[in-house]
């Protein structure tokens, strides 16, 4: 069974809430979700739509406590802190778990991606690869940042959307090479946690198809996009500053 992951703050619940229930309208199955908030009472704010959602199998919500402090770069951004929430997994998710589907809040589900998650997964658990995530081809050769980062493999991925084998994560003590990267690199991570993983796993990953990470800039949307969306996109990632739900996204 897929085990669903989210990590966002009360000012994103939602744009988390729509996210999430575009996955359960588009999957034929069963899944877990697993949410970590900032608050202890996100489920007095859940629609009942999704409480009560047929392939909603059992969910788990977890309050965001951390003795780190400080997060870098997130002042004035369109980001909260929450971006570096899903690095302290190992708090609150059972070790039990095998693998997690990771979802940014503003990732929309189009078709359904499980018969893919799922090939993904056997293929992780084989090759014993932590994570699963989708490579962006053109960063490290037009950004010498990703080089500054100390990130030597050529491969820069986008950590919209994650398939995390979580035994080895927890096996490879994730949290405390975030934390130590954190506390090194503060004023150089202006991608955030997205600087953080890659770092820490620069270019060891399983590759995850564009079609199941559409990156897309509302503000450069060209109608021609259209047909590609409604034909070959599962999962839909709105990045930028602007999103469908700002202004300057409506407009």
């Amino acid at each position: 069974m897929i085990n669903l992951l989210y990590c966002f703050d009360s000012n994103y619940d939602e744009m988390a809430f729509t996210s999430i229930i575009s996955v359960l309208d588009k999957i034929n199955e069963q899944i877990n979700l697993y949410i970590i908030h900032n608050t202890k009472d996100l489920i007095k704010n859940l629609p009942d739509y999704i409480l009560q959602h047929e392939n909603l199998n059992d969910i788990n919500i977890y309050k965001f406590q951390s003795s780190q402090k400080h997060f870098p770069n997130i002042e004035n951004s369109h980001v909260s802190e929450a971006t570096y929430y899903r690095l302290f997994l190992e708090d609150y998710i059972d070790e039990k778990v095998d693998f997690l589907t990771y979802l940014d809040a503003d990732v929309i589900c189009l078709k359904n991606p499980i018969p893919y998650f799922k090939l993904k997964i056997q293929s992780m658990n084989d090759r014993k690869i932590e994570i699963g995530v989708m490579n962006q081809p053109g960063i490290p050769e037009v950004d010498t940042r990703s080089i500054n980062l100390g990130i030597n493999s050529g491969k820069y991925f986008n950590a919209g959307v994650m398939i995390i084998n979580y035994s080895l994560w927890i096996e490879k003590n994730i949290k405390e090479s975030a934390i130590k990267i954190i506390n090194e690199k503060n004023n150089e991570l202006s991608l955030w946690d997205q600087d953080v993983l890659n770092i820490i796993f620069d270019g060891k990953f399983e590759n995850i198809d564009y079609k199941y990470n559409y990156r897309m800039d509302i503000l450069n949307f060209s109608k021609s996009e259209v047909e590609v969306l409604e034909n070959d996109i599962y999962l839909l990632h709105y990045f930028g500053k602007s999103k469908p739900w700002s202004l300057k996204g409506i407009n």
